[in-house]
């Protein structure tokens, strides 16, 4: 199980030790059919059907999936109504992994037998692992509605719900299921995956702890998980120790050897870095990140050519498009450039994620990384580059406040000068027109006086004459 990146659900299916259980549980439903079906009554009604579940069973036990499989078809052309047939049909796909097929025989048992608890309850992991997180919500809900086992149906949905980011949700049903089973280590270890997402790391430690505990010391996965979060706390001999009980408790532990090579890559140990990273691809070379993580370590160490062959091989297997144009740009640098540091990005950050040196795929059919999404520790090439990249976002940011302050101040000192002009020139029209009415009031006064005056000498003589002597 990884907790520090993200891996995405592209139906992908279940881990093998899933596999086991649900394989488990649908075994353990079938050898209750094969009970059901030596019931006379069963029989009888349909002697040659039965004869064909009979012999399907037969050949199931005997290793023969795909004869098991035509047998029980061959009972449904006999019987169509026969949903022991399609229940079994649904354990033979399961054993295939052929969990779109599974999921059709399961909606087939249901048409025919609407309440079945146990198909209600094994649909809604195949939805799950199928990431249709609605379809495996009403399913699980179902099952618990119609009395399945209530500790693995409430379990279940609780992850489901832990998928979906209903982090409350996914604790209420979770304790419910350890209310149900006491001794129940998978919930321990989901509830860890919930207490980290709630922000409590020892509440998750003590969970995986006990998960550990209650599988009598050995359990791998939840090892895994708790030097994850070790290691995102930046505590790497810490979650050295973690992983390596990983790795010793299940050799087979691909991921578990994986995260023993980040271990040591990161304490620069480069030498047991490289072999437990050969060790990962050995157990699982179609593994990109592995690969990934292999490249790096070859290229940190300048072993630039054997870095490009993993670059190579790990972008073949690259389903994101964006992600692989980003391989081959890094690639193309080595090659002419002699290497520049690559960016993975971020966890959380805007920049474009590479999915792994963490990734795992935990038992319950999908990535805890999916649900977790820490950041990478200190130190890191991606916290590296988020925190470049942050401090490159601030200054920006920054730069464009004291741009937009700048312009506003600019514009602003722009106004006042242009008020300051208009006023200016108002005052000036003002004064201009004053002056103007002044002076041709004073024009006015002036020729009155004038004409008033030429009149007055006007009429003085005619008035004022003095008489002839």
């Amino acid at each position: 199980m990884n907790v520090s990146n993200v891996i995405q659900m592209r139906g992908k299916g279940m881990s093998d030790s899933w596999w086991r259980r649900l394989a488990a549980l649908s075994s353990g439903l079938l050898v209750a059919l094969v009970v059901a079906c030596a019931v006379p009554e069963s029989v009888s009604a349909k002697p040659s059907a039965g004869d064909k579940m009979q012999l399907g069973e037969l050949m199931f036990f005997n290793g023969n999936i795909d004869g098991a499989i035509n047998a029980f078809r061959q009972a449904l052309v006999l019987d169509p109504k026969l949903w022991t047939a399609h229940l079994n049909l649904v354990n033979m796909y399961i054993q295939k992994q052929d969990f779109p097929t599974a999921i059709e025989e399961c909606r087939e048992v249901l048409k025919i037998k609407p309440g079945n608890r146990d198909v209600h309850l094994i649909l809604g992991n195949l939805l799950r692992a199928q990431n249709d997180l609605d379809g495996a919500a009403e399913h699980l809900k179902a099952a618990i509605d119609n009395g399945a086992s209530p500790a693995m149906a409430h379990n279940a949905l609780g992850l489901t719900l832990l998928q979906k980011g209903d982090f409350n949700g996914a604790e209420e049903h979770i304790t419910a299921a350890l209310d149900k089973q006491k001794k129940f280590p998978d919930a321990h270890l989901t509830l860890g995956v919930v207490k980290f997402k709630k922000n409590d790391k020892e509440g998750a430690l003590k969970e995986f702890d006990m998960a550990v505990q209650q599988k009598g010391g050995k359990y791998p996965e939840a090892h895994n998980a708790k030097g994850d979060i070790l290691a995102a706390g930046g505590s790497w001999k810490e979650a050295l120790v973690e992983y390596q009980k990983a790795a010793e408790e299940d050799p087979k532990y691909a991921q578990a050897h994986a995260n023993v090579a980040n271990a040591y890559f990161q304490l620069n140990d480069l030498d047991k870095a490289r072999e437990a990273y050969l060790k990962a691809r050995e157990l699982n070379p179609q593994d990109k990140n592995i690969l990934y993580g292999l490249a790096l370590m070859y290229e940190k160490t300048d072993r630039i050519p054997e870095a490009l062959a993993e670059f190579q091989n790990a972008v073949m297997l690259e389903t994101d498009p964006e992600m692989s144009a980003k391989i081959n740009l890094h690639m193309q640098q080595l090659r002419t450039q002699g290497g520049m540091q690559f960016s993975l990005g971020g966890l959380g950050s805007s920049a474009p994620t590479m999915p792994g040196l963490y990734q795992n795929i935990n038992p319950f059919g999908t990535s805890f990384s999916d649900m977790i999404k820490i950041k990478p520790p200190p130190g890191h090439a991606a916290a590296k580059q988020e925190k470049s990249e942050t401090a490159a976002a601030a200054k920006k940011e920054k730069s464009e406040a004291a741009a937009a302050a700048k312009q506003e101040k600019s514009e602003a000192a722009a106004a006042a000068k242009q008020e300051k002009s208009d006023a200016a020139a108002t005052a000036k029209q003002q004064k201009s027109e004053a002056a103007a009415a002044k002076k041709a009031k004073s024009d006015a006064t002036a020729a009155q006086q004038k004409s008033e005056a030429a009149s007055a000498k006007k009429e003085k003589p005619e008035g004022g004459a003095v008489p002839a002597r």
